[in-house]
């Protein structure tokens, strides 16, 4: 199957000490859950980068690379991009998201798609790379960072991936309830086809996207509204030519980081591919003491704040 071939899938992968590029997506898919790209080489490039590809992140990491963090119209969700030299994001760019993302620098680009959850212009709070348990190397959570119990959302996400040689029409289906016959959509007008199912309505899905007037061989699909945050059934396509991939199951918290972690060792699951088992914060000075209201101590309090969790 052409599109099988198609697909990349990274999990729990470390990039790091390329001379280009960490990830170039020329053609096809590729899927990075629970990753880390550091230390990239290259001044002019992002370290994820696509020309006609689609690439999504998921519960990663982009920090630390003298390039840009991550090229436009790169799909995001629960992933940090920040400390890149060149900067994060390119300012005229287009971005997709899923939400619950942490951008260092967002000025100028343009987000679409789920923005519950995404914070920007702030101190990520990352540690140096370093190994941390688990198999790779990846780039910790300070104290403080404000990437830990980030997550707000979890969306459900699916992924249609046409062959652009079966140029046929086709329908989707989904819970039951199909649409009319679809040649060539564009996102506009898959999104409307899809809208259009009394089993989703208007304003229950998203199909983000540039805004290409094109028609689109790789849609990404999220259900917002009232479906939102809620697994939802499989969109069943009547070509052999047009796949559909789950991606994220809604409601569902991907179930480890990077290192093997179980997510969520918090109020909620963190931001990237580390997830903290939290701090131990001990009082070691300048206690116990008074002095009058408005007025100093006379020692200066001191505190050590240590991993709860031994080597991390």
């Amino acid at each position: 199957n052409p599109l099988a071939l198609a697909t990349c899938l990274s999990v729990n992968s470390l990039f790091t000490s390329n001379g280009d590029a960490a990830l170039f997506v020329n053609c096809g898919v590729a899927i990075v859950r629970n990753s880390t790209f550091t230390g990239t080489a290259a001044a002019g490039n992002p370290a994820v980068a696509q020309n006609f590809g689609r690439t999504l992140l998921i519960h990663s990491t982009v920090a630390g690379n003298a390039g840009r963090g991550i090229g436009v119209s790169t799909y995001a969700y629960a992933t940090v991009v920040a400390n890149n030299a060149a900067g994060d994001l390119f300012s005229s760019g287009i971005y997709l998201s899923g939400g619950s993302n942490l951008y260092g620098t967002l000025t100028g680009s343009t987000i679409r798609g789920v923005t519950d959850g995404n914070v920007s212009n702030v101190a990520a709070g990352l540690a140096p790379l370093g190994s941390y348990g688990g198999s790779t190397d990846t780039l910790a959570l300070l104290p403080g960072s404000v990437a830990i119990n980030g997550v707000v959302n979890q969306p459900e996400v699916q992924l249609i991936v046409r062959d652009e040689t079966d140029t046929a029409s086709y329908t989707l289906t989904f819970n039951g309830q199909t649409t009319a016959p679809l040649t060539s959509p564009n996102e506009a007008t898959l999104q409307s086809a899809l809208e259009a199912l009394p089993s989703i309505g208007a304003g229950n899905v998203d199909v983000i996207g540039t805004g290409s007037g094109f028609p689109i061989a790789v849609a990404v699909v999220q259900f917002t509204g009232a479906l939102a945050n809620t697994n939802q059934p499989l969109i069943v396509s009547s070509r052999p030519g047009v796949l559909v991939r789950p991606i994220l199951d809604g409601g569902t918290l991907t179930a480890t980081d990077q290192r093997g972690i179980t997510r969520a060792q918090g109020a909620a699951a963190d931001i990237g591919a580390y997830e903290s088992r939290g701090f131990n914060r001990t009082l070691t000075g300048g206690s116990p003491q008074s002095a009058a209201i408005n007025s100093a101590f006379a020692s200066p309090l001191s505190l050590t704040v240590t991993a709860a969790a031994s080597g991390e």
